[in-house]
C-alpha cells in the first residue's frame, strides 16, 4: 500500500520491510530522475543502484537499511552516489528513520544533494549543454550574477567544500532554516535549479575556488 509523505520539500521516499518502494515525492523525482509511477512498487535496490563513496555497491538485495527496518531500529545516516536514468550521477547524504504504518515498519529516506569534486566536472558540462540548448551565448552564460551578500558568498563557499546544511548552520551560528533560505536565494540569484548547479555556476564565475 502506498504511503503518504506530506508536502516535504526535501527528496523523500519510503521503503517497506521487503525492500519495496511505497512512497516517492516530487522532490525525489527532481533529484533522482524517476517518476512516482516508475518508483513505487519497485525493489529499491533494483531502481537505485547506489554505491558508496569508495565505489563499492550500496544498494543490494540484502540492504542493511531494510534489515534494520525489519526490526524497527534507530536512524541511520550514510552517503552514496546514485545513477540517474539520464546518465548523470548525484551524490547524496541520506538519513533514514523507521516509522510504523498500520503496524508495518517503513524506512523513510530523506536525501540531500551533496556537491562533490568527483562530479563537478560532469555537472559543469551538463549546465553548459543546457545553456547551449536554450540558445544562450557563452558570454551570457558567464555573465555576472545578481549581487550576492557577504553571508551568501560564505554559504556558497561552504557548499562548494561539500559542507552539509546542519554543519554550515553550526559553523555560522545560524538555524538550519536560515541556511536553507540563503541557499534558495543563491539558487535564484545564480539562475540555476539546484545546489550543485549553484556551485558549478559559482566556479565558472570565479566566485569560489575548486578544491
Amino acid at each position: 500500500m502506498p504511503v503518504r509523505l506530506g508536502s516535504s520539500t526535501e527528496a523523500t521516499f519510503a521503503v517497506n520491510n521487503r525492500g519495496v518502494i511505497v512512497a516517492w515525492n516530487a522532490a525525489a523525482q527532481r533529484l533522482l530522475g524517476y517518476t512516482p509511477q516508475q518508483a513505487i512498487g519497485a525493489q529499491c535496490h533494483d531502481l537505485m543502484h547506489g554505491f558508496k563513496p569508495s565505489g563499492a555497491p550500496m544498494c543490494t538485495a540484502d540492504c542493511p537499511v531494510v534489515q534494520s527496518c525489519k526490526y524497527g531500529t534507530s536512524a541511520r545516516r550514510f552517503e552514496m552516489t546514485v545513477p540517474r536514468p539520464d546518465g548523470l550521477e548525484v551524490s547524496v547524504d541520506v538519513v533514514t528513520v523507521t516509522v510504523y504504518e498500520d503496524e508495518e515498519p517503513i524506512a523513510i529516506h530523506v536525501l540531500n544533494e551533496t556537491p562533490s569534486a568527483r562530479h563537478l566536472e560532469t555537472m559543469t558540462q551538463h549546465v553548459l549543454e543546457r545553456l547551449g540548448a536554450r540558445g544562450l551565448p557563452a558570454a551570457q552564460a558567464q555573465a555576472p550574477s545578481e549581487a550576492l551578500t557577504a553571508r551568501e558568498l560564505t554559504v556558497l563557499r561552504l557548499l562548494a567544500e561539500g559542507v552539509r546544511t546542519e554543519d554550515i548552520a553550526q559553523h555560522l551560528a545560524l538555524s538550519r532554516s536560515t541556511v536553507r533560505n540563503h541557499v534558495q536565494n543563491l539558487i535564484v540569484k545564480l539562475g540555476v535549479h539546484s545546489r550543485v548547479e549553484a556551485v558549478v555556476a559559482a566556479i565558472q564565475r570565479g566566485l569560489v575556488q575548486t578544491p
